[in-house]
């Protein structure tokens, strides 16, 4: 009777509004329904990978044309030809391709890619026979993603002189010159140790084991304020900051920008504007977009991010 009629114009209604379909990559039960594949990937950064869709009520080819193509963080993973995802910063995002009601979803995860640079803090050590020097490494990909384990190795051209083990700690043997070598990958880098004869005549040396204490940002705020200290010594707070930047994910985008910025102030300081201090400056600008001071920092160097 009338009940029955009624659910047959439901039906008739739901089908003619084609009905709104919401799924993961891969294609539910059902020949022609709209999928795409693969269903996840996982890419490096730099990397791209194809999504390729199939079914779907468009039923022809030219039908994809119409698909809306939408990652939830850009950062991560951004569309470049539809389709296309380019691996950005590493972490994990979705990808939603959409076809008139049809919604297929595509989770991404991005790691980082290989190293494209290296950086040692500090640039150079001055020992005398005994001492010891860390030397706080950092190891990015070619998007500024931090490698936690980049496997490095370290070596001295004159161990005599001064050896390193494999944690970047260095000890002065006996007086002479030293170069200290990092390396991962293609990626190295080197700094110039020189092991004076006695130690009044030595200037101050790196000390061993910097760390970066909890909690961090007060630990940045320690470092900042000591950067008033005439008699401090600016090695000694870039290598300080350091140390908290390497705790990599452990920390917020906003103590990462804090310390980014306190590393390019203090290379500043040491070498004035280099690459290697207007690339840390960048860092904190990207990570923090919303700081004044450190747009001020940056542009005192030379412009700015964009």
């Amino acid at each position: 009777g009338g009940a029955v009629g009624g659910l047959a114009l439901f039906v008739v209604f739901f089908l003619a509004l084609g009905g709104g379909k919401l799924f993961s990559g891969s294609s539910p039960s059902g020949d022609g329904a709209f999928s795409v594949s693969p269903a996840s990937a996982f890419l490096a950064s730099g990397d791209t990978v194809t999504l390729v869709p199939s079914g779907g009520d468009a039923g022809e080819e030219d039908g994809f044309l119409n698909i809306r193509w939408v990652s939830q963080n850009p950062e991560v993973g951004r569309i470049g030809a539809p389709g296309t995802v380019i691996g950005g910063g590493a972490g994990s995002t979705t990808v939603m391709a959409i076809l008139e009601r049809d919604t297929a979803r595509i989770s991404v995860e991005v790691r980082p890619g290989p190293p494209a640079r290296l950086t040692l803090v500090p640039p150079s050590l001055r020992l005398t026979p005994g001492e010891g020097g860390r030397l706080e490494v950092s190891v990015t990909d070619a998007q500024d993603n931090l490698i936690l384990d980049p496997g490095l190795e370290w070596s001295s051209n004159a161990p005599e002189v001064a050896e390193v083990d494999a944690g970047g700690l260095v000890r002065a043997r006996t007086p002479g010159v030293a170069v200290i070598r990092a390396e991962t990958a293609d990626v190295w880098n080197q700094v110039t140790v020189e092991v004076g004869a006695s130690r009044e005549n030595a200037p101050p040396s790196q000390p061993p084991g910097i760390s970066c204490a909890d909690p961090v940002m007060d630990e940045l705020d320690r470092l900042e304020s000591a950067m008033d200290d005439p008699n401090a010594s600016q090695q000694e707070l870039r290598a300080g900051a350091l140390a908290c930047w390497n705790r990599g994910a452990a920390l917020s985008d906003s103590e990462r920008a804090y310390a980014a910025w306190l590393i390019g102030l203090n290379t500043v300081s040491l070498e004035g504007c280099s690459q290697d201090a207007i690339r840390w400056l960048d860092r904190a600008v990207r990570l923090e977009p919303e700081s004044d001071a450190y747009k001020v920092a940056r542009a005192a160097c030379g412009g700015g991010t964009g």
